[in-house]
């Protein structure tokens, strides 16, 4: 397997030979660790999809709670893998309830399990169908925030708040305190950038852009423009908070930030 998989001229030969007995049932069951790790190769080094019993085996295993977290991690490394496949093969994967396998893995007390859990869950945040059970489990993805690395929940999060009927929720799961908290710690740029895109999102509604304004957020969001990635994000979100929001707008001015934003200027007098 060493020898042969990773060698891409013997790829092919290697499957037309071999796939058969790895499609066999039995011996995925039998021995699921040394398959997944052969799936996880083929998938990544050619364009085979996997068969729909082998997926519906890795979810399996991933809600499986008396399962060993070595195969509920492997299991869900390659249902993130396949939904990197395409639309259809990301459908397929929400259609299947992988959505609701990793919100269980998300619920285990593994680092790396919920790692991988929130990884795959913002690998198929792209399907609409995805994002209502996500919601649901926002509490858990905020927690995510505590500990590194933070790309995946931060990115999964921006991407449940462009739906504003989500923002309630987000408001009961006391997203904001924490966004404010590792935006305020973090000095990742790429982090800056998606939490200022985050909070840009949450500000179109009433109650969570008093919650930005009175937690800081105004003066926060002013020192992040000196960042020409993160500055197009930061940008939106300082509009949304100050367009409806006279507080904000005195904030800003009294922060000095009108010299900073002279080409939106006219929208924030």
């Amino acid at each position: 397997y060493q020898r042969r998989v990773h060698e891409p001229t013997a790829l092919d030969s290697f499957l037309t030979h071999n796939g058969p007995l790895l499609l066999s049932a039995s011996l995925v069951r039998h021995c699921p660790m040394p398959c997944l790790a052969i799936f996880h190769t083929i998938l990544t080094h050619s364009s085979h999809c996997l068969d729909p019993f082998i997926i519906t085996l890795c979810i399996e295993w991933i809600e499986d709670t008396s399962a060993s977290f070595e195969l509920r991690v492997a299991s869900a490394q390659l249902v993130w893998v396949v939904a990197l496949q395409g639309a259809e093969r990301l459908e397929e994967l929400v259609r299947m309830g992988a959505v609701v396998a990793l919100i269980e893995l998300l619920k285990s007390g593994d680092k790396e399990a919920q790692h991988t859990a929130i990884s795959g869950l913002w690998s198929l945040s792209s399907s609409c169908l995805a994002r209502p059970p996500m919601v649901t489990a926002l509490s858990l993805i905020v927690y995510q925030l505590t500990f590194g690395p933070m790309a995946p929940a931060c990115g999964l999060l921006c991407c449940l708040s462009a739906n504003v009927s989500a923002h309630e929720s987000f408001q009961r799961s006391r997203a904001i305190p924490a966004l404010i908290d590792t935006l305020r710690t973090s000095a990742a740029v790429d982090i800056q950038q998606t939490i200022a895109g985050t909070l840009g999102n949450l500000a179109r509604t009433h109650t969570l852009r008093a919650s930005i304004r009175n937690l800081g957020g105004v003066p926060l969001l002013l020192s992040l423009l000196e960042h020409p990635q993160a500055r197009p994000s930061v940008l939106g979100a300082l509009l949304n908070m100050c367009e409806a929001d006279g507080t904000s707008r005195t904030i800003l001015k009294e922060a000095g930030g009108l010299p900073l934003l002279m080409p939106v200027s006219t929208l924030l007098r």
